[in-house]
């Protein structure tokens, strides 16, 4: 569909929506001690235990924010 500068895209006379990544608030291993003060280490315990969920990004690991809701 071509577009025109200015203006959105449509098919069928609705707007396309633009595709959108999976987005939300990542926090650090950090950021996560810090809001539940406790160490680094027991936030990488409470990962390994299962209890916090985690994603690893190359050697990174991020928590979701809202993870911290269900601890």
């Amino acid at each position: 569909i071509p577009e025109v500068a200015g203006q959105t895209p449509v098919s069928g006379g609705r707007p396309i929506a633009e595709p959108r990544l999976a987005t939300g608030t990542f926090l650090t291993v950090e950021e996560v001690a810090q809001t539940l003060r406790v160490s680094s280490r027991t936030v990488r315990r409470l990962i390994d235990a299962g209890r916090i969920k985690a994603t690893r990004i190359g050697r990174v690991v991020r928590i979701r924010a809202g993870e911290l809701d269900n601890i």
